[in-house]
């Protein structure tokens, strides 16, 4: 009785199990779907794009260092009575030259423009410029390997619902077998161990299922996550499992296309770029600085006017000049050292990143390699289980076979489906791998 009601009270289990909760979302995605979701909410990439916004507009800043700049200065000033400035000359009496105006206001503008900065700004607006193009090639580099996360997470759930498929599959056989094997135990044709060896395999197969089904609701949740999403939705990925091919382009061709056209090789190729106008930046005290400056005033009294007079007049400059640190000991030069240091490590970061990169594009090639053939081989060991299951099954039913026999061959048959899956889903992820490592 117990082994009539056990089967029952498992199936229904596993049935409430594989059932939506109330209330819980169906979310079929295909995987561009999931990449198109992740890329929008990721919020490391909501960072980086703020992080593009700051470098566009240091650059517009530093844009405006070669412009005139313009300035208005108003001023009111009151000062103390004083007696006013007069002379006195014979017979014609006195003269007040310099009257006391205690009420003093003026109004300036003010015109600077750089002529010469020993070629600090030109080089601050190149060095502004590449690190603008740095962040952005950043961005679009950290927008790939969230590619690939979703992508890996992506498959790794449809891994996890085919497997248990796979699973599902061989429990519904397995029960079959259970049944036909208590048939034959009460014809006398088995022996109880042999019933018992079947029935053993049986709660092996629900034990997995149970631990691919966990795996499963952690591999969606996982996805739910990265994807941004605020509910977390029984996410359905509808992508079919199409063929696999080997890779048309050779190991050399892709790590020559990797070394230099990978977006975190153009951004600190940027940097690069960016530090060696910061060397141009620190000579550039060396150099005097010129500029011409001009003035509007219009004051009360104007100071330009003698002798002076309690109203509104205005006056005008335009000056050139030029200024020069005569001594300041020596600090451009350890400026310029450290602005040369700075290039250096940029210089040798970059030989050890081409390094890395030679190595990844290698590993990720040989993987999908191994993933073709691993393929090949998981495909012929699909196909002689397949065969071999319907002998052994043919035999057994005749008492031509033992019972060891028949699960040995369902044994080898879920690990082939299982093999055959593997195969398929590595092979996705080793090409996904190598198209980000290759900078595709």
């Amino acid at each position: 009785m117990k082994l009539t009601l056990f089967p029952s009270v498992i199936f229904l289990l596993f049935f409430f199990i594989n059932m939506p909760l109330s209330g819980q979302e169906v979310l079929p995605l295909t995987e561009q779907e999931a990449i198109e979701t992740g890329l929008k909410n990721n919020k490391v990439l909501k960072s980086l794009y703020y992080k593009t916004v700051a470098a566009e507009a240091k650059y517009n800043e530093a844009g405006t260092y070669s412009l005139p700049s313009l300035k208005f200065q108003a001023s009111y000033t009151r000062l103390s009575k004083i007696d006013p400035f007069k002379i006195t000359v014979p017979m014609l009496g006195s003269f007040v030259l310099n009257p006391s105006l205690p009420d003093n206001y003026g109004m300036k503008v003010s015109l600077q423009q750089p002529l010469f900065t020993g070629f600090k700004i030109s080089s601050g607006t190149d060095a502004a410029k590449y690190m603008n193009i740095s962040a952005a090639a950043e961005y679009e580099s950290e927008v790939r390997n969230t590619k690939l996360q979703i992508q890996t997470a992506y498959w790794n759930l449809r891994k996890a619902e085919l497997m248990k498929k796979v699973m599902e599959e061989a429990l519904v056989n397995l029960n079959s077998r259970v049944k036909d094997a208590e048939n034959l135990f009460k014809q006398g044709m088995i022996t109880k161990n042999d019933l018992l060896k079947i029935q053993v395999q049986q709660s092996d197969i629900r034990y997995r299922l149970i631990e691919i089904t966990d795996a499963e609701i952690f591999a969606n949740t996982y996805l739910s996550t990265i994807l941004g999403l605020e509910k977390n939705p029984k996410i359905a990925p509808t992508d079919e499992i199409s063929g696999i091919e080997n890779i048309p382009l050779s190991a050399d061709d892709l790590i020559e296309h990797a070394v230099t056209q990978r977006t975190d090789i153009k951004a600190h190729q940027f940097r690069i770029y960016a530090a060696r106008e910061q060397i141009t930046i620190a000579q550039s005290a060396w150099y005097p600085q010129l500029f011409l400056a001009g003035n509007y005033m219009y004051a009360k009294p104007n100071q330009r006017y003698f002798p002076a007079e309690n109203k509104f007049q205005d006056s005008w400059d335009v000056s050139v000049v030029i200024s020069y640190d005569i001594w300041n000991w020596l600090a451009p030069l350890y400026v310029t050292e450290q602005a040369e240091a700075n290039l250096s490590t940029a210089e040798e970061s970059m030989n050890a990143m081409k390094d890395g990169i030679k190595l990844e594009v290698i590993q990720s090639y040989l993987q999908i390699q191994q993933a073709v053939e691993k393929h090949k081989v998981a495909k012929l060991g699909l196909e002689q289980a397949e065969e071999n299951l319907q002998l052994t099954e043919s035999k057994f039913r005749e008492g031509m076979s033992l019972s060891s026999d028949l699960i040995d061959a369902e044994s080898y048959l879920i690990q082939a489906k299982v093999n055959y899956t593997n195969s398929i889903i590595d092979y996705k992820l080793s090409y996904a791998r190598l198209m980000k490592a290759a900078g595709k």
